[in-house]
């Protein structure tokens, strides 16, 4: 056999693991996803978690300049820029933009609360994007 045969070969054999490798990997990774899903959600959750303080320290700090929350219609884009009607002591911007969750939508906002304390509703849509399921986020309740 010339060298030039057994390079071909080589080539083949190499370009057949390759392919017996993507098959295996393309067959096994279904069973592992859950694994690597899970996780990404859970960080997804805390980083809610932590906006929501975050944001919640913005709408306190709001209230000392103000005296009061922003109304639901004026929502938390009163702490990015002056809402109407203006509060006289507006000191903002509170945010430096507005708070999206990191499923990319927006968080919603309520005054006055309808859950009891804190005086406002602040809250996550979740994973689902849905309003009201297991998967929200919010300043009243725990949920894991």
């Amino acid at each position: 056999m010339s060298n030039r045969n057994k390079g071909f070969i080589s080539i083949k054999l190499i370009i057949l693991i390759i392919i017996i490798i993507v098959i295996f990997i393309v067959m096994v990774m279904p069973r592992f996803m859950p694994r690597f899903v899970t996780p990404i959600n859970e960080i997804r959750k805390g980083f809610a978690r932590a906006n929501i303080s975050t944001i919640s320290e913005a709408l306190e700090m709001y209230k000392k300049d103000n005296g009061c929350y922003p109304t639901t219609e004026q929502g938390l884009k009163a702490l990015v820029e002056k809402p109407l009607p203006s509060p006289s002591n507006w000191n903002g911007p509170y945010l430096k933009h507005d708070p999206i969750d990191p499923w990319q939508k927006y968080y919603q906002y309520r005054c006055p609360s309808q859950n009891g304390q804190p005086d406002f509703d602040l809250w996550s849509l979740g994973r689902d994007g849905n309003n009201g399921t297991d998967d929200d986020i919010t300043n009243w309740a725990v949920k894991r």
